[in-house]
């Protein structure tokens, strides 16, 4: 256990970095509540009825998501090295090894979903961050429950989650995040099960830090109400959580489990992870010199979002509080013209004792300023100037000529698209090799992983895995390569296009396995019974059925024909005999 000095230091090293956070959490929040379109607080002086907001944060996050991660990606995995004599261990082999298992859990785990949380984080606020780790059982599962509600983290096995920015923290001396000698992960459990958790020592004396407030939770029920305050009480146990800190030390590898409220660690020990870096990594757009976190996109255009929301309002404000209005001349009307022209339906004829032209004048209203309307499109081409998009993102068609001017204007929108997508595949790049390193350390014996892809037919559709074939340090050993493949909607037209365009290509290559490109033009087709295809022993009958065919069908052809004619005089043998000759 620490010494009380050493928990006190660790107290106020989080409390300083809390207190940091507290200056960024109320813009967080805001841009969130921006996303979801909860924006009034922009329009806050005009009336309830009459506020509107465009909201910009929602359509350029949902134009950049399919742009910088569509589909599933590919993990690729090769030694840094060719084997030498020696090793114990075939790189090769190995690495192979690696990026099937890498690939399976990718997939099974649906790791893909976490990382594009944390990619909408990236693309709202500062950043996103994602958890790499283990699960054991015994912290899993006690006394047959479950410990841990998570979909994505199951009993014996790594996992990827994406976790929430408001509940990172680290070192606030540092001017990079790498550079930072510790970080903070917040987490919140049911005090009970915290208290069952045999990783947990000292937690018999926790009392809750955090209690579920039934009524903010929506729950229908009236403190005032004297059946409904007994049982809010009765139940108020099943609401009580405690909120916990992983501490993570770089310099002594060790990892801590604060709680605040309580005086000393719940937990102290070494990494549970064979890294060399933190158990997370984080997604990042907008770096900021010398500041250890960057800018939110959606801080960059804010004054424009607000500005938007104000001249839509104020637009919608003149058509609402707008009607007709007229000045009339009691002379010229009695009450009973007076009552046909308000109430009367159209066409409604009324007397007029006078003139008509001088009997009633309408009110005119001042119109909103055409200045109104270039300004309000101006401030729109500026956010998406700031954000980089253009009206061709939006589904809207420039002012253009040609095909090349089109071009132009879009190379700007597919660069900025292409910088984020790169960035989004280091971030990938970075989370793989310690999600393969934590399957290295914990798992443990042989099992059986399906592989997928084009891999499983050279594989027999299942690989023998023994984490023993994998060197220790599996970050330095091998390089990791993400192919994100194309951004661009892969439907079943385009993917039986291609597929047929590629069968016709390699039909009949000896270099291609002919079965498996039938198989996967069926599969292109939604036909995924492999009973259409013969097996191999029945290619092999019916190649040696056609092969007897043909011999039979090429002896009775031989047959049918009439011998040829012999040459006259023996000349045959006479041309021999002279051309003998003539060689001699």
């Amino acid at each position: 256990m620490p010494k009380q000095g050493d928990f006190a230091a660790w107290e106020a090293r989080l409390s300083i970095s809390h207190d940091r956070w507290r200056r960024q959490e109320p813009n967080y929040k805001r841009w969130i509540d921006w996303y979801k379109g909860e924006q009034d607080e922009t329009v806050a002086n005009y009336g309830a009825g009459e506020r509107i907001t465009v909201n910009l944060v929602y359509s350029n996050v949902k134009i950049l998501m399919p742009r910088i991660s569509f589909r599933r990606p590919k993990v690729f995995v090769r030694p840094r090295r060719p084997d030498r004599q020696g090793d114990t261990i075939p790189l090769a082999d190995s690495a192979r090894a690696v990026e099937a298992v890498v690939n399976y859990y990718v997939e099974d785990l649906r790791i893909k979903r976490q990382m594009d949380r944390a990619l909408l984080d990236a693309l709202i606020t500062p950043f996103g961050c994602v958890r790499i780790g283990y699960t054991v059982e015994s912290e899993w599962v006690q006394d047959k429950e479950l410990l841990e509600l998570n979909e994505f983290i199951k009993s014996e096995s790594p996992y990827v989650v994406r976790w929430s920015p408001m509940d990172v923290r680290w070192d606030p001396e540092v001017r990079h995040r790498e550079e930072a000698r510790w970080m903070a992960f917040r987490s919140v459990a049911d005090l009970a099960d915290v208290k069952r958790n045999p990783k947990y020592g000292g937690a018999k004396d926790l009392r809750p830090n955090l209690t579920v407030d039934l009524e903010k939770q929506g729950a229908s029920m009236s403190l005032w109400n004297p059946a409904d305050r007994m049982l809010i009480d009765a139940v108020q146990g099943e609401f009580e959580r405690l909120e916990k800190w992983e501490i993570w030390d770089r310099k002594t590898h060790r990892m801590m489990v604060y709680v605040p409220g309580h005086d000393r660690f719940i937990f102290d020990d070494e990494w549970p992870f064979d890294l060399d870096g933190f158990p997370a990594e984080f997604l990042e757009f907008n770096e900021v010199p010398d500041e250890s976190m960057g800018i939110a996109d959606t801080s960059t255009y804010a004054a424009q979002q607000i500005e938007l929301n104000k001249l839509s309002s104020a637009e919608l404000q003149h058509v609402k509080r707008f009607n007709r209005k007229y000045l009339y001349q009691e002379n010229y009307f009695d009450s009973e013209s007076i009552d046909q022209v308000e109430r009367g339906e159209d066409g409604t004829m009324a007397p007029v004792k006078g003139d008509p032209r001088e009997a009633i004048f309408p009110i005119p209203d001042a119109p909103m300023s055409f200045d109104h309307r270039l300004v309000k499109e101006d401030v729109k081409q500026q956010a998406r100037e700031i954000f980089g998009v253009t009206l061709f993102d939006l589904g809207s068609r420039e002012n253009v000529q040609t095909a090349t001017e089109a071009a132009y204007i879009q190379a700007p929108s597919a660069a900025r698209s292409d910088d984020r997508r790169s960035q989004f595949e280091d971030f990938w790049r970075r989370v793989v090799p310690k999600f393969a390193a934590v399957i290295r350390q914990f798992k443990t014996g042989e099992e059986y992983i399906p592989v997928l892809g084009a891999d499983a037919a050279s594989l027999d559709l299942f690989l023998k895995f023994d984490a023993a074939q994998i060197p220790e340090d599996v970050e330095k050993e091998f390089l990791f390569e993400i192919e994100m493949g194309s951004t661009e909607p892969l439907n079943d037209a385009v993917r039986q296009q291609k597929m047929t365009g590629l069968f016709q290509l390699l039909n009949g290559d000896m270099m291609v396995d002919q079965r498996e490109l039938r198989r996967r033009l069926l599969e292109s087709y939604g036909e995924r019974d492999e009973r259409l295809l013969l097996t191999d022993q029945q290619v092999s009958e019916q190649q040696q059925v056609v092969a007897e065919q043909q011999a039979r069908a090429a002896a009775a052809e031989a047959a049918a024909q009439p011998p040829a004619p012999a040459p006259a005089n023996g000349g045959g043998a006479d041309m021999m005999s002279m051309l003998g000759q003539g060689m001699g």
